[in-house]
């Protein structure tokens, strides 16, 4: 997801941030946010084109503050969004977004890789993964050297983005160039990932990935080496694929002269040229977390429809119509009916997805006893009260009564109300209700989505169990657990519908509960299993 910074940003006191001209990372210690219709208004009666916006930041290893001021608040971008929690580990970061010339520069130590050979360079294109570009290679005779500055010859990670239908070459290599037989690289082996070292005589290790990449779709790859007799590992989308437990040879001091990318370039001679697309090659001096990994493959933004998580979609309301009283279900047919429509729902032209249509609920009672504004209602064949279940959407609210989201319902059962359901109280938090009517699990978050701004929600029930749980996420972090320890085994009954925008409460008849007003929706997916925090982080990224 790329955030840009405007007026009443979400970048606050506390936010991690990357300055993509210094190229450094650290925390904001204060903000002063001025609106700038009523900010101007108020002083000059008329509204000049001025940003007066305040950041500060104290950036990580420095004793002293930075501050921004105005249009220099726009250098600032969410550190976990463009850079990564691991950016004080990288020493090489090719992010190839060169649109002409030869160079291509490095993010960190300026170790610039030159793009070979002349006049016939590796072409670039604006299709890339992460940002706009990438680097295309021809297989044939073209290739990027650079130096090998900073480059550890133990510990170390390398990730990039692959877009390939080659079966044998070099990615990434770190060579000996015109003198040395010596080579540690990342190639592709039958299209597999095949991650290699070798001191040009007995001293050689080579570790494969379990499964091909070279289907001609953005694969994203990080291989991990331990140290230079420790492990090493291969992942592919997140997922750790190595065929086999290896240790590096104990290689000491290997003479590296250059770093290559599409080649190997050992004992002068060239080899094993590279057809293919990368993108935001990186080079870290430590093992990457499974966390941290995780997070690279979450800069990946949306692209269609197939998630990870896409096989386990029960129902998709993507929310593009316009008008009418009808909401397809891009997954199955089950489309949601919209009643009271006219009245009391619209259809905003703008969205959290791909796309540019929501619907925003202004219902102005709270309780009532019939249905008599404005919700929306679906079926819910094939979600098991049993089993695990998640869902995901987008919200933007500004309200601040107490306004249920979403809610399962089961009717009529005597004078008990069983149901699920996800609400949005009165002080902006969100909140997850698991009530069979004689006891419940709630949680709610540790953070506030009602301030007129897109949030992304996650709502988890990882099963049934005493030991299963309950998880909300807003914004791609985790904001609240809770254990099903009063509701965990329970024979929940089959559910009838569920509805946004209103719950169905029971007692001697119905009522109608907390009735949304000023509640924005957009984006709804329901899941048939939980998610897991690289999943979740996919559909973060799905927003423009």
């Amino acid at each position: 997801m790329s955030f840009t910074y405007s007026y009443q940003t979400t970048l606050l006191s506390g936010s991690r941030v990357f300055d993509q001209k210094l190229k450094k990372v650290g925390a904001i210690q204060s903000v002063e946010y001025y609106d700038p219709v009523t900010y101007y208004q108020r002083l000059y009666g008329s509204l000049p084109n001025v940003n007066t916006d305040k950041i500060t930041v104290r950036f990580d290893g420095e004793g002293s503050d930075t501050v921004y001021f105005g249009e220099s608040c726009n250098y600032l971008l969410l550190e976990s969004a463009s850079a990564g929690g691991a950016y004080d580990k990288l020493v090489l970061w090719y992010r190839f977004e060169e649109t002409a010339g030869t160079t291509i520069g490095d993010w960190m130590f300026n170790v610039f890789g030159e793009g070979k050979p002349s006049g016939g360079a590796p072409t670039k294109l604006q299709t890339g993964v992460i940002g706009t570009g990438c680097l295309n290679f021809n297989g044939t005779d073209q290739y990027l050297i650079g130096g090998v500055t900073n480059i550890p010859s133990d510990k170390m990670s390398i990730s990039f983005w692959i877009k390939t239908s080659d079966t044998n070459s070099t990615i990434l290599s770190f060579g000996g160039h015109t003198t040395h037989p010596v080579e540690r690289a990342v190639k592709l082996s039958s299209g597999k990932i095949n991650l290699y070292e070798t001191d040009g005589a007995s001293k050689t290790s080579t570790l494969l990935s379990t499964n091909t990449v070279n289907n001609a779709a953005w694969t994203h790859v990080v291989c991990t080496i331990g140290g230079i007799a420790s492990i090493w590992k291969i992942y592919v989308n997140t997922t750790d694929v190595s065929a086999s437990v290896v240790n590096g040879p104990n290689n000491t001091n290997l003479p590296i002269q250059k770093t290559t990318v599409g080649v190997t370039y050992t004992n002068n001679a060239l080899s094993n040229y590279l057809t293919a697309d990368i993108d935001d090659l990186r080079v870290y001096n430590n093992v990457l977390t499974q966390g941290e990994i995780d997070e690279l493959y979450g800069m990946k933004p949306f692209s269609g429809t197939q998630t990870s998580a896409y096989s386990n979609i029960n129902s998709w309301w993507r929310i593009e119509e316009t008008s009418g009283t009808t909401l397809a279900d891009e997954k199955s047919a089950n489309p949601a009916t919209l009643y009271n429509a006219s009245s009391f729902i619209t259809f905003p032209s703008e969205g959290a997805d791909s796309g540019s249509s929501s619907i925003k609920f202004d219902n102005p009672t709270q309780y009532t006893t019939t249905a008599s504004q404005g919700f929306a209602q679906m079926g819910v064949a094939g979600i098991t009260a049993t089993d695990p279940f998640a869902i995901s959407l987008w919200v933007k609210a500004s309200v601040t009564r107490h306004c249920v989201i979403c809610a399962f319902n089961v009717n009529n059962y005597g004078t008990k109300t069983l149901q699920w359901k996800l609400e949005m109280r009165s002080n902006g938090k969100v909140k997850f209700v698991v009530d069979n009517g004689d006891d419940k699990d709630t949680i709610t978050s540790s953070s506030t989505a009602n301030d007129d701004n897109w949030h992304h929600i996650v709502a988890v029930k990882t099963g049934n169990a005493t030991s299963d749980s309950l998880k909300i996420y807003i914004d791609n972090v985790l904001r609240g657990t809770q254990a099903l320890s009063n509701t965990g085994g329970y024979a929940w009954l089959a559910w009838n519908n569920i509805k946004f925008g209103v719950s169905e409460y029971y007692e001697s008849s119905s009522v109608y509960n907390r009735w949304a007003k000023d509640v924005q929706i957009d984006d709804v997916r329901l899941y048939t299993s939980s998610l897991s925090n690289a999943q979740i982080a996919e559909l973060y990224a799905l927003a423009p």
